[in-house]
């Protein structure tokens, strides 16, 4: 059974004490990352949704987690602290990359990355301002993690109309990097052995290569090689389970990357493979 990274209470407190001391800025800078708070408009419109982001800049060679991180890490997190009338939604994650290290396999972030965040705003908001606030913190890695928290502030004005900032085209090109449904007439199902899963995408095209993501831990193994049979109309992909996963599964929810770098979600039920023969 592979060990896997947790933070020790050592780590808790450096946090800890990090919050304690940091005072609210828009951006936050340390020797392995910078994260800033940015917004795609220059304003918030009542009734509107407005876009804003998490930009994470990395030193080359270190990274940081996808939502599931796979055999080590954790993913970033945030806790907004809002006025009354507007909500922060989910984080939307980029497709991942796959990090390997030793023997453990890891999802996550190199270079740069924008995590975005909808943010909603009521039609009957007032105020002529508004102030996000989020609670940043995150692991970044390389031979070593190192923890990281910030508290970032983002000031918008409250208007009727808006336009777009300077950071707009990076959220133009993570929003291409999100995972897309899957197009019309493909589908996805998948049967299970004692070991191993067996993905069957009929796509109505040969797939020369593809790779599956798992959304959640501790599901498939990581670092075991997923076997590819290309048909003429799809693929099928041969998972190997985790060792660590006790009890069946329901359902097989994660990401079909392509070759090009495109990525669909796959969230299909699971059968056995006495049933999947039948059918």
């Amino acid at each position: 059974m592979k060990t896997r990274w947790k933070p020790a209470i050592v780590t808790a407190l450096l946090i800890f004490s990090l919050s304690l001391s940091s005072s609210a800025q828009t951006a936050s800078r340390d020797s392995h990352v910078h994260v800033k708070l940015i917004s795609e408009r220059t304003a918030l419109i009542p009734g509107k949704t407005t876009a804003v982001g998490l930009y994470f800049k990395l030193v080359p060679g270190w990274h940081i987690y996808w939502i599931n991180a796979g055999d080590s890490g954790e993913p970033p997190r945030v806790l907004w602290t809002l006025p009354s009338g507007i909500t922060a939604g989910d984080i939307q994650w980029p497709t991942p990359q796959r990090i390997t290290a030793d023997s453990l396999v890891s999802y996550g972030y190199t270079n740069s990355v924008l995590l975005t965040v909808p943010i909603a705003v009521r039609p009957t908001f007032t105020a002529r301002e508004a102030t996000l606030h989020a609670d940043v913190n995150w692991l970044v890695c390389r031979e070593i993690c190192i923890p990281g928290i910030s508290k970032l502030d983002l000031k918008l004005p409250v208007s009727r109309t808006s336009r777009p900032t300077a950071s707009s085209t990076l959220f133009r090109r993570a929003r291409a990097s999100l995972p897309k449904k899957l197009p019309i007439g493909w589908r996805a199902t998948v049967s299970e052995a004692q070991e191993h899963f067996l993905l069957r995408v009929k796509t109505g095209r040969r797939l020369a290569k593809v790779s599956f993501i798992p959304r959640h831990s501790l599901q498939v193994s990581n670092d075991a090689e997923q076997k590819i049979r290309s048909m003429p109309n799809g693929i099928t992909l041969t998972i190997r389970k985790s060792d660590e996963l006790l009890s069946p599964i329901a359902r097989l929810d994660g990401l079909l990357v392509l070759e090009n770098g495109a990525s669909y979600d796959i969230n299909a039920p699971v059968t056995s493979k006495n049933v999947a023969q039948k059918n």
